[in-house]
């Protein structure tokens, strides 16, 4: 999983913010926001550092995951918005508020300001997305349907530069093998000789896999680049 961030000097304290995230695959992704001190290596959502939208499994997510809005499909469009005079996180898709089972349209209520929030996504291996900040408001598919009129600014609204984006990185790496691991078969020795019998066979998910993603406004989660900065 990669995660992209935003600079953290970028992070907003005030005001109404929007930006938009593309989906060009529909695998694992997050989408969001999220405190500007966030961890490379925790799932977004997965803490209380982030508020995201997970659309391949029609999930929110902050402190785990639940059941949220509904799935995407490629060439979706994720619209993220943040009230911060309010307090609250609403997510749309193609335009459409996406909505929670009790019919709320805010995905998140009543957190705490504090040093402010940027722009995040993850994806996973594999998947691919666009993430439109706004610095070209013409741009953006659906801000005048669902964020103008509810008197939201587009996050890069005010910047003559392009935002400098960080995403996280992870090397591989080797970990204990606990014989008690139910996702585990180990078996005996290997023999040797050539009618040595028994052998060792592991199964299971790979341990620590990473790499790096290239891109810049499209993020991607296709391991073999490079990108940086890293955090």
């Amino acid at each position: 999983m990669r995660i992209f961030r935003a600079e953290r000097s970028y992070a907003v304290r005030t005001g109404k913010w929007y930006f938009e995230f593309e989906a060009v695959t529909t695998g694992e992704m997050r989408v969001g926001w999220a405190r500007p001190h966030i961890r490379p290596d925790v799932e977004l959502g997965a803490d209380d550092l982030a508020y995201v939208f997970n659309g391949h499994r029609a999930q929110r997510w902050h402190v785990g995951g639940e059941a949220f809005g509904r799935s995407w499909q490629a060439g979706d469009v994720v619209g993220c918005m943040i009230d911060l005079n309010e307090s609250h996180i609403s997510f749309t898709l193609n335009g459409e508020t996406l909505i929670s089972d009790g019919g709320s349209e805010v995905a998140f209520r009543d957190f705490e300001v504090g040093e402010g929030f940027v722009p995040v996504c993850s994806l996973a291996l594999d998947q691919a997305g666009r993430l439109n900040l706004g610095q070209d408001v013409g741009s953006l598919r659906f801000f005048t349907i669902c964020g103008l009129q509810e008197g939201f600014e587009p996050f890069a609204i005010n910047m003559k530069r392009p935002i400098a984006l960080w995403v996280s990185k992870s090397l591989p790496q080797f970990g204990p093998i606990d014989p008690q691991d139910p996702e585990l078969e180990v078996g005996g020795p290997m023999g040797c000789g050539a009618g040595g019998g028994g052998g060792t066979g592991l199964g299971g998910r790979p341990r620590g896999m990473g790499g790096a993603s290239k891109g810049h406004i499209g993020v991607y989660g296709v391991w073999g680049g490079v990108q940086r900065p890293y955090w």
